[in-house]
């Protein structure tokens, strides 16, 4: 058996006396439809929403406008929305789709290849505690991480994950780490 949802009863309040600009709102229409906000109020939310679809309309336009500029000069929208999406990506999980990618591409013999090239890492080990930093700061776990066990890197990637794990404990009051 199917039990119904009980419905909330509500009552009728009588209609707030307004005295705006010396006009009383409160007969009329509102005794008819209920209770009602002012008519300053209702007046007020149609001009912002009103404003606010001209404004859309207005930024609408410029885009499909610089869109179009776009096209005519041989950019390709597809890159620039997939770069927009980039940079709303966590850098670590960027990094490995991007990588997986290049692998990928490489496999499947398409006749185009990328190269990856990380330029604000000098080392292996920067690079490492860089990723290991991240990872821990994030409260990732180090496993499945590029930087297996005995690998250029591993342990700058460890530390720097250590450092940054111990960090989020403090900050989660989970206390000394050390331990």
């Amino acid at each position: 058996m199917v039990k119904k949802k009980a419905v909330k009863r509500t009552t009728r309040r009588a209609p707030k006396e307004s005295k705006s600009e010396g006009v009383d709102t409160s007969t009329g229409p509102q005794l008819l439809l209920g209770n009602m906000p002012p008519v300053k109020d209702l007046i007020y939310h149609l001009e912002t929403i009103a404003g606010w679809q001209a404004k859309a309309k207005t930024a609408k336009g410029r885009v499909t406008d610089a869109k179009k500029k776009a096209r005519e000069v041989g950019v390709d929208l597809n890159a620039i929305a997939q770069a927009m999406g980039f940079e709303r990506m966590d850098p670590l999980e960027l990094a490995t789709q991007l990588r997986q990618l290049q692998v990928l591409m490489a496999e499947r013999g398409l006749p185009v290849q990328m190269s990856l090239y990380e330029p604000k890492y000098g080392t292996v080990d920067e690079q490492a505690a860089a990723e290991g930093a991240a990872a821990g700061k994030a409260g990732r776990t180090p496993d499945g991480a590029r930087w297996p066990e005995g690998a250029p890197g591993f342990v700058a990637y460890m530390r720097a994950w250590n450092d940054e794990q111990g960090v989020l404990a403090k900050k989660l009051g989970k206390g000394d780490t050390d331990s």
